[in-house]
């Protein structure tokens, strides 16, 4: 039997469609041993006999412009051995391809010119199969062709040369370039003429009539058998994104280095999943990809033709085929092809803003123009293709290109789950109830939601193709594919099992429901919906199906749009579709019509989504009626569109009220990526919407979120213009239930996530002024964040100063909110100032605010501007409550006090002095709360009781007055640098054991007791994780996680952090430390630095003094340098100091912290100390005589002071709710601390 091959789509290498494949039509030939092994002859040559009757290939030229015509080669010679065609498919690359594989039959001679493909003109045609009886109609059929279709005859032998012939003589034009419509029309009239002159010369032998033409535009390929009873010959179709080679070997350069034969270089080949629609179609007698998922068989007397729409897309429409005279449904298949021609003239380009605001207006309505993401998430490796929202549960579940679904937390903003399982692009999700379901290939899975387990897996027949569609009403599962039919099967919940994956998958090509092939779709099926009291369906014929859920019969079917329609969506009794002619149109299921036809989009419509705010204006009067056409109440509609934007529209106007730009697409929109992908990384592939947010899935794999609360707003006034009414204030847009109680859940729920969303719009804003305090040249920033600062002090109404102790400064801001002296005062202490973000290492823009995964990353998100607003943000929601309290008014129940400075990266120079200058503005200050340490691990909230002190220590050995050089001078003097490696070499030995005597006096064992029990058995620490981070291979003598604790907390550390050259002397007549020694480049290894210094830094515990410390490390050093006997001098300073801090965790507010971070996180806090140093801690304590209270919001990971530093979205709001149940606490607790455990 012959062999064809036929290839339309992005421009590929000949070698890919008929060399390489491992199932090649040329394989298959080789494989099927349809010639007898000839032992008399040699070995190449036997197998050189191999179904030896000939072959062909044909293509069409890229550049059509000097001719319209194809190429053609054809041979006799074994196509697995010839090398002609190893070299010839190695280096062209066509759009359209044909392939033929010839097996002779009697008195069909062997001869190039019987060999397929043939040519006349612009067209091409091969065929698999026979006509019955050809020796004898052969002269009748030869009668019915003109003398120009009769001249086009190439061989008078070939049945496939009189039938390409026929073709051209049932043309118009057999020159001119003829739309699919005609290419149809013409071979239905060619099968139609064979079988009439069969009838007439009473023939009755079998016909197979497997046709494949093409002008180069369009391609048109029929399976039909003569007679209805006969089987016919196979053939099949797929359809993808791009045909490629799995795992290519080599160099992967196949076109100029691999020149071999097919069965020399054969590899496994792969037709990908499309994204946003066909970009490459195949028709094969048999499959030549191993996934059983790629092909569809063409159904028995059926033509395919395969055209092109918008953007070069590729279009694969079914026609039933007549035995004789016109098929019933030429009329329907004729117009459907008009509309798929029609969608070429559809213009397709990327959205731009240029020329509009950022508040633009489309019809009726104000669109709200968004450039730039709130949030990100990631985790997909690859396209997100769809996604369906669990309201109840708050999750939302993605499915991607690289078979997985991602469960994600709404409220944390996190992945929390993955469910796996599908080996194939993940194309529909479902919500049922308690189940989801997914489609990959040819499978349905089923999933537990309360466990995340496959119940339930469901395999469709084998030469359906990929299951695209999917929809369940109660427990009737409806899908749609590439085999153009809607079936539907029952499920039997007593065959769930969580334990499913043990067992075969469940075979279901024995439906409960199908439709008839007569009144199924023409093309793949993309989208089902069920709307109302119907099923819907729509797909690439552009046409919406709809029909009865219980029997899928035909109600009506429903035309406007231009081209494939793409995606559906009810809403109670009203459907929208969006298709590639750039439009969404509204239909009414009741009256099945057009209700509407949304334009704007400036490319294909990917998906639509709706929000139903059913209680949007829900008081507006007794005889309130909703002016919107979706009877469910106010709605939103969110559209994503290949123009990489989505599109939110008011269903009362049903004109665009926001925009939301995810970039520019590719400014190329042919099909010549590198994925074959004619837009963006960033095109919307999938939308979700929340009462809060606006989730798009994209092709680079991303989840990208956006607030929605300006358009909640803008709905409601919408409403209020549409009936006249205005309402009491813009809070009323969040009564979303007719329940009452339910309404004011929803009103504190969405009034919460607004003030969240408005902090972290003002932590962007902070984020962008670099107050690095170490940099003189961010001296103007710094003071530009201290006055952002005071701007937000001043707009919760507090009095505001800022100070300058010293000079040169930055400032610091001092605030007060209350002046009550009968009320305690509680004053919050922070910093603003941050350190620089040099480190290469940064993924982001350190100074720009980036929400990835549930984290926000810059520099300061977590040290220390997170922290600030957390606090200033947790007073503004006590002061609206206190206003909002008896119609307003109200006081707070305590005065606020605010110490936020800008040189604590830089030892809090001038801070102590600017309070005392200003004890005023603390006066009755009780509790003096800072959030500046992190947790000790990612889960558990912590509370710190105590922080080491700290000592910055400079030993300085000078020598000779200058540079020396190494050459001239060296072994002739002591040398600065080596006496002060001798000496910093006397204070540790290898274990980490300080040898300072003294060193250790006063040193209490007692300090980690109570954090102990808490930590002993938690995972949050461990010394694997510890190690792990630090990034070192083993630690030294802890062999404990108690004994690593005590070490990093409450223990003594004395460490050399710098060493090196110095030169010059400072402003306060000090040797610094050579920065620039490398300058003169390789030479400066010949120089003897003068003098040279080291640095310490000292740890120490409470109980400790630290002038004690100073005095032994002194004593020691000189001791140590005394017994060198060096000319040199030592000179050893102390740079900075700070005392440690401690509290008890018994006290009073230490307990009502503990209540109040229960209250915020719903489980107990872990009791940690510090290794670092908080050096004003202790001095507001003695200066306020106040208590301090260290409550970290941060998690161990934040990596402050590194590169990607971070602050987790969670903390971040909850430690806003925590300081605020803190206050209340403080207010509420009448001087004496409740029991913990009544808020557990």
């Amino acid at each position: 039997m012959c062999r064809l091959l036929a290839y339309m789509g992005d421009p590929i290498l000949l070698a890919h469609v008929v060399l390489w494949p491992d199932r090649s039509i040329i394989k298959q030939s080789y494989d099927a041993r349809e010639r007898l092994l000839d032992p008399s002859l040699p070995f190449h040559l036997a197998h050189g006999n191999l179904n030896a009757d000939g072959f062909g290939i044909g293509w069409y030229a890229m550049d059509r412009e000097p001719s319209p015509n194809p190429c053609v080669f054809t041979s006799i010679t074994p196509a697995w051995n010839n090398d002609n065609l190893a070299r010839i498919s190695t280096k062209i690359i066509s759009p359209l391809i044909f392939a033929h594989v010839r097996a002779a039959y009697p008195e069909m001679p062997v001869s190039e010119q019987n060999c397929h493909p043939f040519q006349w003109g612009r067209y091409m045609w091969m065929h698999n199969g026979v006509i019955g009886g050809f020796s004898k109609i052969r002269r009748k059929l030869l009668a019915e062709l003109s003398d120009e279709a009769y001249d086009s005859v190439q061989s008078f032998h070939s049945d496939s040369a009189v039938s390409f012939a026929i073709f051209l003589n049932n043309l118009p034009d057999m020159h001119s370039q003829r739309s699919p419509e005609v290419l149809l029309q013409a071979l239905e009239k060619t099968i139609a003429v064979i079988g009439r002159v069969q009838s007439e010369s009473g023939v009755t032998a079998c016909s197979l009539l497997n046709f494949v033409v093409s002008d180069g535009a369009s391609m048109v390929a029929t399976r039909f058998v003569s007679p209805d009873t006969a089987t016919p010959a196979s053939l099949y179709y797929a359809e993808g994104n791009h045909f490629h080679r799995e795992k290519p070997e080599g160099d992967g350069n196949e076109g100029e280095d691999r020149e071999a034969s097919s069965i020399l270089s054969e590899g496994k080949y792969d037709i990908a999943y499309a994204e946003r629609g066909t970009c490459v179609a195949m028709v094969a007698s048999e499959p030549i990809t191993g996934s059983a998922s790629d092909w569809v068989q063409v159904p028995k007397n059926t033509a395919l033709v395969i055209s092109r729409e918008k953007s070069g897309f590729v279009n694969i429409m079914r026609a039933p085929l007549a035995s004789s005279g016109i098929h019933v449904q030429q009329k329907e298949v004729l117009r459907c092809l008009e509309g798929i021609s029609r969608s070429i003239g559809v213009t397709a380009r990327p959205w731009s803003l240029k020329g509009r605001s950022h508040r633009s207006t489309y019809g009726n309505c104000a669109a709200l123009v968004t450039q730039k993401e709130e949030h990100r998430l990631t985790g997909h490796g690859a396209s997100v293709l769809c996604m369906i929202l669990d309201e109840d549960r708050k999750r939302l579940f993605s499915g991607s290109m690289d078979g997985l679904i991602k469960v994600w937390d709404l409220d944390e903003l996190q992945l929390i789950y993955t469910l796996e399982g599908h080996r194939k692009p993940v194309i529909k999700l479902h919500l049922e109830g308690k189940r989801l379901f997914s489609t990959a290939g040819q499978r349905i899975r089923v999933w537990n939601l309360d466990t995340y387990e496959c119940v339930y897996v469901a395999v469709t027949h084998a030469g359906s193709g990929t299951v695209r569609a999917l929809s369940v009403l109660e427990d009737m599962v409806y899908t749609g594919g590439q085999d153009t039919t809607i079936k539907g099967f029952r499920l039997d919940p007593s065959r769930f099992d969580p334990n499913f994956e043990t067992h075969n998958d469940d075979d279901i090509s024995n439906w409960h429901l199908c439709t008839n092939q007569a009144f199924s779709h023409l093309s793949v099926v993309n989208s089902v919906e069920v709307c109302g009291k119907y099923v819907c369906s729509a797909g690439g014929d552009g046409m919406v199906r709809v029909w009865y859920p219980n029997t899928l019969k035909p109600v009506q079917i429903l035309r406007g749009h231009r081209g494939s329609i793409l995606t559906l969506k009810s809403v109670g009794s009203m459907l929208l579709s969006g298709g590639r002619d750039n439009n969404i149109r509204v239909w009414d299921m009741e009256a099945l019509l057009c209700r509407r036809t949304l334009t704007g989009h400036k490319d294909d419509i990917m998906h639509i989504t709706v929000l139903c705010t059913k209680a949007l204006g829900r008081n507006k009067g007794k005889h309130y009626r909703m002016p919107s056409i979706i009877p469910e109440g106010p709605c939103l509609v969110a559209t994503a569109s290949a123009d990489c934007t989505v599109r939110v529209w008011s269903a009362l106007c049903w004109s665009t009220i926001g925009i939301y730009n995810l970039g520019p697409p590719s400014p190329d929109h042919s099909l010549n990526s590198e994925w074959n992908s004619p837009y963006s990384c960033t095109t919307p592939l999938a939308l979700a919407m929340t009462y809060t947010h606006l989730v798009a899935g994209t092709r680079e794999g991303a989840l990208v979120l956006w607030s929605i609360e300006d358009l909640l707003e803008s709905l409601e006034q919408r409403i209020e213009e549409e009936i006249g009414f205005t309402s009491s204030g813009s809070k009323e847009l969040l009564d979303f239930s007719t329940d009452v109680a339910e309404c004011e859940g929803d009103l504190l729920l969405l009034r919460r996530k607004h003030a969240e969303r408005d902090m972290e719009r003002k932590l962007k804003e902070f984020v962008r002024i670099k107050t690095v305090s170490g940099d003189p040249a961010c001296r103007e920033d710094c003071f530009k964040g201290a006055k952002f600062v005071a701007h937000l002090l001043e707009d919760l109404g507090a009095e505001v100063k800022l100070v300058q102790s010293l000079e040169n400064r930055n400032p610091v801001v001092i605030g007060r909110l209350g002046n009550n002296p009968d009320l305690q005062t509680v004053t919050f202490y922070g910093h603003y100032d941050v350190q620089p973000a040099e480190e290469p290492q940064w993924k982001t823009d350190p100074f720009e605010v980036n929400p990835i995964d549930g984290y926000l990353y810059a520099r300061g998100t977590s040290d220390n501007k997170g922290p600030i607003l957390a606090f200033i943000y947790a007073v503004k929601d006590m002061l609206e409550e206190c206003d909002s309290a008896d119609g307003g008014g109200k006081a707070l129940p305590l005065n606020i006090s605010f110490l936020f400075e800008g040189e604590e990266e830089n030892g809090s120079l001038g801070t102590a002095e600017a309070v005392q200058e200003n004890l005023q503005w603390f006066e009755n200050t009780v509790l003096t709360v800072i959030s500046n340490t992190q947790w000790v691990g990612e889960e558990v909230p912590c509370l710190t009781y105590g922080m080491r002190g700290m000592i910055s220590m400079k030993v300085t050995v000078t020598g000779p007055k200058r540079d020396l050089h190494s050459g001239n001078d060296g072994g002739v003097f002591n040398e600065p640098l080596v006496d002060l490696v001798r000496i910093l070499a006397t204070l540790v030995d290898s274990h980490n054991s300080i040898l300072v005597p003294g060193f250790y006096d006063n040193v209490s064992e007692t300090l980690l007791d109570a954090s102990w029990p808490g930590l002993e058995n938690s995972d949050e620490f461990s010394i694997e994780d510890y190690k792990s981070a630090l990034g070192v291979p083993s630690l030294t003598s802890m062999t404990s996680k108690k004994e690593l604790l005590k070490s990093r907390w409450c223990r003594p550390t004395l460490s050399v952090v710098d060493t090196g050259p110095a030169r010059g002397v400072d402003t306060e007549g000090e040797l610094q430390q050579h920065g620039d020694h490398h300058r003169f480049g390789p030479t400066r290894y010949s120089v003897i630095p003068g003098a040279a210094v080291g640095k310490i830094s000292v740890r120490f515990v409470p109980a400790q003094n630290k002038d004690h410390l100073v005095r032994c490390i002194s004593a020691h050093i000189q001791h140590e340098f005394a017994k060198l006997r060096s000319k040199n001098e030592v000179n050893i300073s102390v740079v900075t100091s700070g005392d440690w801090w401690d509290t008890s965790t018994t006290c009073k507010f230490f307990k009502l912290a503990e209540r109040a971070i229960v209250k915020a996180w719903g489980r107990h806090p872990l009791c940690v100390r510090e290794g670092g140093t908080m050096p004003l801690a202790s001095v507001l304590e003695k200066i306020l005589d106040a208590p301090a209270l260290l409550i970290p919001m941060g998690q161990a990971s934040d990596n402050c002071h590194l590169a990607n530093e971070r602050i987790r979205v969670t903390n971040l709001h909850k430690g806003k709710y925590m300081i605020r149940h803190l206050l209340e606490e403080v207010v509420s607790s009448g001087g004496k601390a409740p029991p913990v455990d009544e808020v557990a």
